[in-house]
């Protein structure tokens, strides 16, 4: 369905089970289907009711699937690859089955627990303890599976690609991790399988494809190898897809949990493969400086003091009611979530660049707090919190700023509103406030909410937002040897409403959201209001302009 519904020739597809073929036959009777095929069953001229149907059946205890087509409407190559990629999934699926019971989409496995590997164990960072919680609790939600998808020249050199990126999941230990959870007491650990020097590839041509037909597949791979998902518990926790399409070029999908490397990573994890890639190239040789490993960050985290952070948290938190806003009552994940992309009208960066440098604050200050405006106006609500994600490189930690992992927090920010405050005046209060935070923002959520007394750590706030501050469109373009063109990261959270802020002369922004917990019309109105913020911001002008004049 996923190949079709995108195929504009496509208008539907009929699926038929037989169930047990061969025990639908009668003992005794010496009467059996013949072993040989019985050939087309209907004229090439017979009109069709689907452009697809397939029929699957089971005998002498295999699975069979029979794909009939119309030749006029579907080609025999889009077929042929649709057929195999059915192909790996029931492998897939049925591998899966075999090792740990049945396959979730997009999720790790419904079982309630990850059993330990046979492999040293390490702690988690904040956000894997987050994430595996989420994975363990949602087995079907997609939240947390990554992917980055690029064009790449006709020139690549397939086997040296290939290479470099198996060089590199041998090169950093966060490539190589699993992830276990202790049935006992629910804690989560971290497994580095130092003896993994490559992660699956699987390659396509579909050079002989109309460019409409290879974008279809392209698209459909994506979200085929997303809905996937991983099994947490056995590593790598990530693969890669080569299409070589019609005008020559190439187009790459890397697929990875987001509980193996963060957005810091990824210049660094890129300008590793390009310099191993040239490397291989003849007259060059490969770089062999160790790189930084992020198990000593892992050793930094357990050596901190956890008392004194739950302290902090206990009286920055206090009188803190919990709160999912925007997520709906009752309403449970839904494994799916919805984007909404906004572009500020022109100017828009200019001027809140100009506004930040005037009141002495950094533009991601002023994002902050007009969020905060637009949850209070909506929350009705002048003391609340949300999820603010950040890097967590420590700088007293030699190296950490070229790790490679996922070395990042998302903490509560409490906001404590005064409506007859200056927005200048109060963005520089939020400032020391989360500059205060920042020392013991290594705390994992579910200690933080214990500390201000929560239940959950969802019970911390319903909506996180992000600064990106790195063009993501320039990743990995910066090489002679290999360049990443038109890069594409498709990344999905597992809080109600996610909200990334990406500022520049472009200013955007992004809101991704459950389908199912936040309505598409909360959501929208949402977006909305944090864009006519921001492109009317142009004086200090009391917090209650904001609140109660402009969004009226």
């Amino acid at each position: 369905l996923l190949w079709c519904k995108k195929s504009e020739r496509s208008t539907g597809i009929a699926f038929n089970y037989l169930g047990q073929w061969d025990t639908a036959w009668p003992e005794g009777e010496g009467l059996r289907p013949a072993p040989e095929r019985d050939g087309p069953g209907f004229a090439a001229s017979t009109p069709r009711a689907f452009p697809l149907e397939v029929n699957a059946m089971v005998a002498d205890g295999r699975l069979a699937l029979d794909l009939t087509y119309d030749p006029r409407d579907l080609e025999e190559g889009w077929i042929a690859a649709l057929a195999a990629d059915m192909q790996a999934w029931l492998v897939h699926a049925a591998a899966s089955a075999r090792q740990a019971g049945p396959v979730q989409a997009g999720g790790a496995q419904a079982s309630p627990s990850l059993r330990a590997p046979a492999l040293p164990s390490h702690g988690l960072g904040p956000q894997q303890d987050a994430m595996l919680s989420h994975a363990l609790a949602c087995p079907g939600s997609s939240a947390y599976v990554v992917q980055l998808g690029a064009s790449l020249p006709a020139t690549l050199d397939v086997p040296a690609f290939m290479a470099a990126w198996n060089a590199a999941v041998a090169r950093h230990a966060a490539l190589r991790a699993c992830f276990s959870v202790d049935a006992a007491d629910g804690s989560g650990r971290q497994h580095v399988d130092d003896s993994l020097t490559a992660a699956p590839w699987r390659t396509e041509d579909w050079s002989a494809w109309t460019p409409a037909d290879a974008q279809v597949a392209y698209d459909a791979l994506r979200e085929i190898e997303q809905a996937r998902g991983f099994d947490l518990a056995s590593a790598p926790l990530m693969r890669f897809a080569l299409a070589r399409m019609p005008d020559g070029g190439w187009r790459f999908c890397w697929t990875y949990h987001h509980l193996l490397v963060d957005g810091w990573s990824m210049p660094i994890l890129m300008a590793d493969v390009q310099a191993a890639y040239a490397g291989r190239l003849p007259g060059a040789a490969a770089p062999d400086t160790p790189a930084p490993d992020v198990r000593r960050f892992l050793d930094w985290l357990g050596a901190q003091d956890a008392d004194s952070a739950q302290a902090f948290w206990k009286n920055e938190l206090a009188g803190l009611a919990p709160s999912r806003w925007p997520a709906a009552e009752a309403a449970v994940a839904s494994g799916r979530s919805r984007q909404v992309h906004r572009v500020l009208a022109a100017g828009t960066g200019a001027s809140v660049a100009a506004f930040a440098r005037r009141h002495r604050l950094s533009v991601p200050s002023v994002a902050l707090l007009a969020w905060a405006l637009v949850l209070a106006r909506h929350m009705e609500r002048d003391d609340l919190a949300f999820g603010v994600t950040s890097a967590l490189r420590p700088a007293e930690l030699e190296g950490a700023e070229a790790m490679v992992g996922a070395m990042l927090a998302t903490p509560p920010l409490r906001v404590r509103l005064d409506r007859a405050q200056g927005f200048a005046a109060a963005c520089q209060q939020l400032q020391r406030r989360r500059m205060q935070a920042s020392g013991h923002a290594w705390l994992a959520p579910r200690a933080i909410a214990s500390a201000a007394g929560l239940a959950a750590a969802d019970d911390l706030f319903g909506t996180a937002l992000r600064i990106q501050n790195y063009p993501l469109g320039e990743l990995g373009s910066d090489s002679a040897a290999l360049a990443f063109h038109d890069v594409d990261i498709r990344d999905a959270w597992h809080h109600p409403f996610n909200l990334e802020v990406m500022p520049g002369d472009d200013f955007r922004l992004l809101a991704v959201h459950d389908a199912l917990k936040v309505a598409p019309a909360v959501a929208d109105a949402l977006l909305e209001c944090m864009a006519h913020l921001l492109e009317t911001l142009d004086q200090d002008r009391p917090l209650t302009y904001w609140l109660e004049e402009t969004h009226g």
